[in-house]
């Protein structure tokens, strides 16, 4: 498995892609939380990465079920709207299998929730990560390291259509499409002074216009999901005593806190939240209910998707 830098400072939000390229192979990856879309529906199960394994497992902790190995964790992972299949980041190790030797990149996959059907959707000598799937399932949105910096693209879900959404000087991460498919949201630099950085939440058109900048706060705002219906906007915020998980009204403001922890995920039916708490090595997924209140441990990992029922 691979190792790679945290989130949690901006300044080191530049290499991000650059380091899943140059890590050793046999450490864990150490990412707090990534973004994820949320769409209407029954609730279904909950996907979650534990230690560089996918597992589905029902809300109440039980019947968890094995999907695939991706060989890193720290990742997001996403539901398709029908609830049948998931998308992920896998990094696929060395060129000639030894330590020592070329190194591939992190690709985007798809998978039945069954575990078979992978479908290798990019296929890049640079990183992708953080895929997002949009409303109809037909197409995806990602993290895409330029050799410059971290730009969003959609791609069709079998890997044709490449279409670059952001094209800025800073970085830009962790999409999530809106319900009815006509935004992009996710989280962007805003360069300050000299090299003071403030990560802030945003919503762009799918075409890549009419950039809007939702939050502006003293935190760090990272990892940002739509409710089912579009009118909330849950994400995390770090830069305190602790991080924390918000949410907002969608055209920005209405702030409310909801709990400790991080990378929320609406349920189908909006009524809760899944987070994770501690770090993607040692992670405790949790639901709560919007408001706060109802907390109740689901199991052991980190980066959950709740899916819809198929």
């Amino acid at each position: 498995m691979t190792t790679r830098r945290t989130l949690h400072l901006p300044a080191l939000l530049g290499t991000l892609a650059a380091a899943v390229l140059v890590a050793c192979a046999v450490a864990l990856l150490t990412v707090s939380g990534e973004a994820n879309a949320a769409f209407p529906g029954k609730n279904g199960r909950i996907a979650y990465n534990a230690k560089g394994v996918i597992y589905t497992i029902n809300p109440d902790g039980s019947a968890k079920t094995k999907v695939a190995n991706t060989r890193v964790s720290g990742y997001p992972i996403d539901y398709s709207p029908d609830g049948k299949k998931i998308t992920y980041t896998s990094y696929e190790g060395f060129n000639d299998g030894k330590d020592t030797g070329p190194q591939k990149d992190a690709e985007i996959y798809t998978i039945k929730v069954g575990g078979g059907g992978r479908t290798n959707v990019t296929t890049n000598n640079r990183g992708d990560e953080a895929s997002s799937y949009s409303p109809d399932g037909k197409r995806i949105a990602y993290t895409h390291w330029d050799g410059h910096d971290l730009e969003i693209y959609t791609i069709n879900a079998n890997g044709t259509g490449t279409f670059q959404v952001t094209n800025n000087g800073t970085n830009e991460f962790t999409p999530s499409y809106s319900p009815d498919g006509k935004k992009i949201l996710f989280s962007g630099e805003e360069r300050k002074f000299l090299r003071n950085y403030a990560v802030e939440i945003y919503t762009i058109g799918v075409h890549g216009k009419n950039r809007v900048r939702l939050t502006n706060n003293s935190t760090y705002d990272y990892y940002p999901d739509y409710s089912p219906d579009g009118r909330r906007i849950a994400y995390s915020g770090s830069g305190e005593k602790s991080t924390n998980i918000y949410t907002i009204s969608a055209g920005g403001g209405d702030k409310t806190k909801v709990t400790e922890g991080n990378d929320p995920d609406y349920s189908p039916d909006g009524k809760k939240i899944t987070y994770y708490t501690g770090n993607d090595l040692h992670g405790e997924i949790y639901k709560i209910n919007v408001g706060g209140g109802g907390k109740s441990k689901v199991t052991e990992g980190s980066n959950p998707s709740w899916g819809s029922r198929p």
